[in-house]
């Protein structure tokens, strides 16, 4: 209806030129093709700012003056009118009139009113709402009066701001209060309608509450014996749910220290647990694939081929490691090589010493025949010297002699 409100043809024939006279048959059309559509909607008009009505979809409206009437006092000074519920007098039924501005360059020129059907409101919204078994919402306006209620045998001539808990309602926009009413202990909750200023009241019978109260008691209790069963049960289910797969990790790793690398996990799951399984999964995978690599080429190195190599990629200091027999690999092969290379010079030497050993033996026999001529040589002379000597003992003898004997001569 806003959007309605500002069609040009309205703001167009609140003109009293000849051109709004002229266009007030488009805005009637317009109206009444609104009013049709919308079954909720008794009529709807539009006034100037002098309160006469310029067009409608009622006929008996056309021409008629609602100047005195507080909606449109209220709209024509930019306000939210609160709107007046009556009767309609076309069809009987209760109804409220709804009004909105009409502006040119936000300057207010008239108003746009609608009567509108309050049953089919509340037929459709209100009429269906129970509380409990009997309880049930009604309505008053912003004087008190009931515009509203599904219990056909209560006087709507009764203003409810004048009973004493209406009183006390009228005190706060909402709220709760328990209330005697036609006989009954009722628990009363309200609120206004903002804008309204209607007043929209839910009703229960106090002993529906207490009989509700004392269910929803042994509801809360049952529930209460059920969420406590359920934790449980979530419990051991979260329970197994971790302790399983660490007993697995717990295997794993058992088998991982006595020498089997072979040996997986395989828990597939997106928690934690499951990171933690594939992360082990991982770990047994490059030790299996460093070992099994290390062990091959470690068998061809027994076998005496250094010329291979661990090729495969490994993580951390399994690739330290790796990096380390490589290179351990390389320098037992160069130095092997230069083994090699030395046993060779030491063949060649070994040979030009027998060559040597030979020579030397043939020297030495040679030398071995000299020395018995020698030897020989040697007996001969000694045999000589003997007999010299006895020579040189006898004329020592004779010496003596002749020295005794001229010592003699000479006494």
């Amino acid at each position: 209806m806003e959007k309605l409100s500002q069609c040009y043809v309205f703001k167009i024939s609140l003109e009293g030129n000849f051109v709004g006279k002229t266009s007030r048959k488009s805005a009637r059309k317009k109206l009444k093709s609104y009013a049709k559509a919308n079954e909720f909607c008794f009529s709807i008009g539009i006034a100037g700012k002098d309160g006469k009505v310029v067009a409608s979809s009622d006929k008996k409206q056309r021409g008629a003056s609602i100047a005195n009437q507080a909606f449109f006092q209220s709209t024509m000074k930019g306000e939210m009118p609160k709107p007046p519920v009556r009767l309609n007098p076309k069809t009987k039924s209760t109804s409220f009139v709804i009004s909105l501005p009409i502006k040119d360059d936000e300057k207010i020129i008239g108003i746009m009113f609608a009567d509108i059907d309050l049953k089919y409101f509340t037929d459709r919204f209100l009429d269906n709402v129970k509380i409990g078994k009997s309880g049930y919402v009604f309505l008053i306006d912003q004087y008190g009066g009931i515009i509203y209620h599904p219990d056909e045998t209560i006087d709507n001539s009764i203003n409810i701001h004048e009973l004493e808990w209406g009183k006390q309602r009228m005190e706060k926009p909402k709220g709760d209060m328990k209330i005697d009413w036609n006989g009954k202990r009722l628990l009363v909750s309200y609120a206004v309608v903002p804008d309204l200023g209607w007043g929209i009241l839910s009703v229960m019978d106090n002993k529906e509450i207490n009989q509700t109260a004392r269910k929803i008691s042994t509801l809360n209790l049952a529930a209460s014996v059920i969420l406590m069963l359920v934790a449980i049960a979530c419990s051991l289910l979260i329970s197994r749910r971790i302790s399983s797969p660490l007993i697995q990790v717990t295997t794993v790793m058992n088998e991982i220290k006595n020498g089997n690398f072979s040996v997986r996990i395989g828990q597939k799951a997106v928690d934690e647990i499951g990171l933690l399984c594939d992360t082990l999964d991982g770990l047994s995978d490059d030790l299996q694939t460093a070992i099994t690599d290390i062990n091959a080429v470690m068998t061809h190195v027994a076998e005496g081929d250094l010329s291979r190599q661990i090729d495969t990629v490994l993580n951390g200091e399994l690739d330290e490691m790796r990096t380390n027999i490589n290179g351990s690999i390389k320098v037992l092969s160069r130095t092997l090589s230069q083994v090699a290379m030395s046993s060779g010079q030491v063949n060649t030497t070994a040979l030009n010493l027998e060559s040597s050993s030979e020579d030397l033996a043939s020297g030495s026999s040679k030398q071995a025949m000299r020395l018995e001529e020698i030897t020989s040589s040697m007996g001969i002379v000694g045999k000589g010297a003997k007999g010299n000597e006895d020579k040189a003992n006898s004329a020592q003898t004779l010496t003596r002699q002749s020295l005794q004997e001229t010592k003699a001569g000479n006494a």
